[in-house]
C-alpha cells in the first residue's frame, strides 16, 4: 500500500562520495548539516492520492530515508493546521471541520529552517448530501394543482444516486439521477388537498443523505378567470376575484391589475364537491378609494364550468367638455346627451354643458360621437335629434341643426296600473358597441304623459335600441321596440337584512335575485349581490383584511345598510344556474340571450328602481 524507496539524491551523493574518497581521503568529511537539499515533489509520498475523497483517517508521509529535516508543515487552503515533529510521519485531519468542496492539502519539509520540500494534493471533502431548493414556494405557502414546480437539485461534489419524493409519509415519486431538471407536479386528484409536508429525501455516491421538508397547502383549481387586455387601467383600477365558502367564509383570493390579457386559476384548499355551492366575488378597486363590490351566490362547479371569459370593456379615456350654446331653446324642452361614458343636461335653458370621451380603452369602439336628444314632454312628436362628431368642437345647435328625420313616434298601453310609468330607450351603434353594452341614450322620460296616451319617441338610426321600462315596483327591459302592452302584475318580494344575511322572499319562476347595498358614511363602498332568486337566506361574503380598514370594517363590520331588492325573471333561461352558464361564464350582455327581462323589486329608499350596474360592462340599467 505504501511503498519504501531510497530517492535519487542520496544515491548519487554515495556513490559521488565513494568515487572521491581516494582523492580526498586527507580532507575532513562535509557537514550534511549543512548541506542545500531540494527534494522534487515526487520525492515525497502522501497515502492519499491527488483528487482523493478526505476520510477521517491516518494520512502517511513518506520521505527519503536518512533526510534531515526539522518539521513538517500541514496546509489545507493555506492556512497550517498542523505541525509534525521530525520523526512523526503520520497525521489525521478531520472532513467535518472542512466545507464541502475541492481543497488544496499542502506538506512543507522544514530544513535549517528553510523549506526543503513541498507535496500538494487536490482532495475532495463531502460530508453533506445534495443540496435542494425549493424554488417559488416558502414555508405555508398555497399552491394549485396542475402547478409545476422545478426543484433545483445539486451535490458540489459527489454524483446524485437517489431522489425520493414524499407527501407527508407516503412515497410518491422517485427521479432519475440523471434528470437535469427535476420537476414535481401536484395533482389534487392524487395527492388530495390540504396542509401537507413535501419531503425530499436525497443520496450521493459517497451515502451522504439530505433529509429537507416544506409545509404546504396544496389547493385545487375550481375554475379560471381569464382577462382581456384593457380590463384595468394600470396603476388607477385592479380586479380582486375571492373565493368564499357557502357560508361567506374567506377561501383565497387573485388580482389582477397588469392590464394587459392574464389568466388567472381560483383555487380553493378546502374540498368543494360538485353539488357543494360556493360564491365569487369580483371587487373592483379604484385607487384603494373607491369599492364596487360583486359577490355572486350559490354558484355550483358544474354551473360555473372551467373558466369565466370576463368580456372586454369600454373604460373611457381622454375626457372633453362641451359648452354648447342653444339659441333657439324654448320653456319646456328637454334636451339631453347621455351615453356610457358621455353626459350633458341643459342648464339656465339654452346652455348644453357636460362630458364625453374621445376615445375608449376598448379600441374597435372608435367612435366619439355625441347623440342629443331634444323634445317637449307635453306636446305630441316633437322629438329631433343631432348625432354630432368631436363634440367639443361644436359651441352651438340651431334648429336647422336637429333632424326630425327617422323618428318613432308610438305609445305604450298600460294595464294593471293607474300610475304613469317610466320610459328610457338606449341606441347601439353598431355590432361591436351591442356586443360590449355601450349605448347611447335616445329616449329618457321618468313619467309618460297619459293625457298624450303614453306616447314616446326615438331615433331610428340604430343597429339596434333597448327599452326600459318601469312603473310601481315593476320593470322590464328588452331589444327592440317597446311593447304596444304593458300589464304590470300584481307581485311583490320581501327582505331583511340583519346579522350580514339577507333574507330574501321571491317569486315563483323569477329565476335571478340581487340585492344593492350602501354604506351611510362611506359612498366609496357598495355592494350588488347577485343569488338564486329561490334562495331564502344570503350570507355577506368575509373581505380580505388586504383590502383595508374601509372595506373591512363596513362589509365584515355589518355596517352595510340595504338599498333594494329585485327579482329578475329572463326570457329563454329556466333557472338560476342556466343564467349563470348563459351570461356570467361568456360574459355577455343579458339581452344576447334573453330578449327581455321582467323584475319585481322593493326599495327601503325610494318608489322607484334605482339603476343596477350590469358587471363586468358598468352600465347601469
Amino acid at each position: 500500500m505504501f511503498k519504501k524507496f531510497l530517492p535519487k539524491f542520496f544515491s548519487i551523493f554515495f556513490i559521488f562520495f565513494l568515487g572521491c574518497s581516494e582523492q580526498e581521503s586527507n580532507d575532513a568529511p562535509p557537514d550534511i548539516d549543512n548541506q542545500e537539499i531540494n527534494l522534487d515533489p515526487q520525492d515525497i509520498e502522501l497515502s492519499i492520492q491527488d483528487g482523493a475523497y478526505l476520510e477521517d483517517e491516518e494520512i502517511l508521509i513518506g520521505l527519503p530515508e536518512g533526510l534531515n529535516y526539522g518539521l513538517i508543515k500541514v496546509y489545507v487552503n493555506s492556512e497550517v493546521i498542523l505541525e509534525l515533529p521530525k520523526g512523526e510521519l503520520i497525521f489525521r485531519v478531520t472532513p467535518e471541520n472542512f466545507n464541502d468542496g475541492i481543497v488544496e492539502m499542502k506538506i512543507e519539509i522544514i530544513g535549517n529552517g528553510k523549506v526543503i520540500g513541498t507535496k500538494v494534493a487536490n482532495i475532495k471533502i463531502d460530508n453533506n448530501g445534495p443540496q435542494v431548493d425549493f424554488g417559488i414556494l416558502i414555508e405555508d405557502s398555497s399552491i394549485c394543482e396542475g402547478l409545476s414546480l422545478p426543484l433545483n437539485i445539486s451535490d458540489q461534489i459527489s454524483e446524485i444516486t437517489s431522489i425520493k419524493a414524499f407527501w407527508g409519509q407516503e412515497e410518491i415519486e422517485q427521479f432519475s439521477p440523471m434528470d437535469s431538471d427535476f420537476s414535481f407536479e401536484f395533482d389534487s386528484s392524487k395527492l388530495g388537498i390540504g396542509e401537507q409536508y413535501l419531503k425530499l429525501e436525497l443520496e450521493d455516491a459517497r451515502n451522504n443523505i439530505t433529509v429537507d421538508s416544506i409545509l404546504v397547502k396544496l389547493a385545487k383549481k375550481i375554475t379560471q378567470i381569464n382577462f382581456p387586455d384593457g380590463f384595468v387601467r394600470p396603476g388607477v383600477d385592479e380586479i380582486h376575484v375571492i373565493l368564499s365558502a357557502s357560508d361567506g367564509s374567506f377561501i383565497n383570493s387573485v388580482t389582477h391589475s397588469s392590464g394587459l390579457a392574464e389568466t388567472l386559476p381560483i383555487c380553493s384548499d378546502i374540498e368543494i364537491g360538485e353539488a357543494d355551492e360556493f360564491i365569487l366575488t369580483f371587487v373592483s378597486d379604484f385607487e384603494d378609494v373607491v369599492y364596487g363590490i360583486y359577490p355572486y351566490h350559490n354558484l355550483t362547479l358544474d354551473a360555473v364550468g372551467s373558466e369565466i371569459n370576463l368580456a372586454k370593456r369600454s373604460g373611457g379615456l381622454s375626457p372633453g367638455t362641451v359648452n354648447i350654446e342653444l339659441p333657439d331653446y324654448k320653456e319646456g324642452d328637454y334636451i339631453r346627451a347621455s351615453g356610457q361614458w358621455s353626459s350633458a343636461l341643459n342648464y339656465q335653458g339654452n346652455i348644453l354643458s357636460g362630458h364625453f370621451s374621445r376615445n375608449y380603452t376598448l379600441e374597435s369602439l372608435g367612435s366619439n360621437k355625441f347623440f342629443i336628444m331634444n323634445f317637449n314632454p307635453d306636446i305630441i312628436e316633437s322629438y329631433k335629434w343631432a348625432f354630432i362628431e368631436d363634440p367639443h368642437t361644436v359651441f352651438k345647435l340651431e334648429d336647422k341643426d336637429f333632424s326630425a328625420n327617422d323618428v318613432i313616434n308610438s305609445n305604450i298601453e298600460m294595464v294593471g296600473t293607474n300610475l304613469d310609468p317610466f320610459l328610457a330607450v338606449y341606441g347601439f351603434e353598431n355590432e361591436t358597441h351591442f356586443d360590449a353594452m355601450v349605448s347611447h341614450m335616445i329616449y329618457w322620460n321618468p313619467r309618460l304623459n297619459r293625457f298624450n296616451g303614453y306616447d314616446y319617441s326615438y331615433a331610428n338610426i340604430f343597429y339596434d335600441v333597448l327599452y326600459s321600462i318601469k312603473v310601481s315596483n315593476y320593470s322590464i327591459e328588452g331589444i327592440g321596440a317597446p311593447p304596444s302592452t304593458v300589464t304590470v302584475p300584481n307581485s311583490s318580494i320581501d327582505y331583511s337584512f340583519q346579522n350580514n344575511t339577507l333574507s330574501f322572499s321571491g317569486l315563483p319562476n323569477f329565476e335571478v335575485g340581487r340585492a344593492q347595498f350602501r354604506n351611510t358614511d362611506n359612498a366609496h363602498i357598495f355592494v350588488e349581490m347577485y343569488f338564486n332568486g329561490a334562495s331564502s337566506d344570503i350570507v355577506m361574503p368575509e373581505m380580505p383584511e388586504f383590502l383595508g380598514n374601509q372595506v373591512t370594517d363596513i362589509v365584515n363590520g355589518g355596517a352595510l345598510d340595504i338599498v333594494q331588492c329585485v327579482a329578475e325573471d329572463y326570457t329563454y333561461i329556466n333557472n338560476y344556474k342556466e343564467y349563470i352558464t348563459n351570461i356570467v361564464v361568456p360574459s355577455i350582455p343579458f339581452y344576447k340571450v334573453s330578449p327581455s327581462r321582467e323584475r319585481i323589486f322593493k326599495s327601503s329608499v325610494s318608489t322607484s328602481l334605482l339603476p343596477m350596474t350590469e358587471f363586468p360592462f358598468y352600465e347601469r340599467f
